[in-house]
């Protein structure tokens, strides 16, 4: 019989919060504007944060949008962006293996003016 070997797993968790959006677009059907987090607490393991316009909190449906590096803590969705069914834009924080499966979120709130 031999003697075991025994291994230490660590695990991290490292998630973007306080998700902010302001919309500049004031067509009805069409956003662009900034969106702004905190940074996670410990970016040791966070390569870059990923944003997208989502149909849920969770994530679901989500499209769209584009990541920024680690230490970046703002994403610009351009003016004419199409609103369509999305009513979420949802940050996630994104590792060298994989991206996270919770994301940040914040209501996506439509700016439009009436003529």
């Amino acid at each position: 019989q031999t003697t075991p070997a025994a291994v230490v797993l660590a695990d991290t968790s490292s998630s973007a919060s306080s998700v902010a959006w302001t919309d500049k677009d004031l067509d009805s059907t069409e956003i662009g504007g900034s969106t702004t987090w905190t940074l996670a607490a410990d970016e040791t393991h966070v390569s870059q944060y990923n944003i997208y316009l989502a149909t849920s909190t969770a994530g679901a449906g989500k499209s769209g949008g584009g990541n920024v590096v680690s230490g970046v803590s703002t994403y610009a969705f351009a003016a004419d962006t199409a609103k369509s069914s999305f009513t979420h834009i949802v940050v996630y924080t994104k590792s060298s293996l994989a991206e996270q499966t919770t994301p940040a979120a914040v209501a996506l709130a439509d700016t439009s003016s009436s003529a």
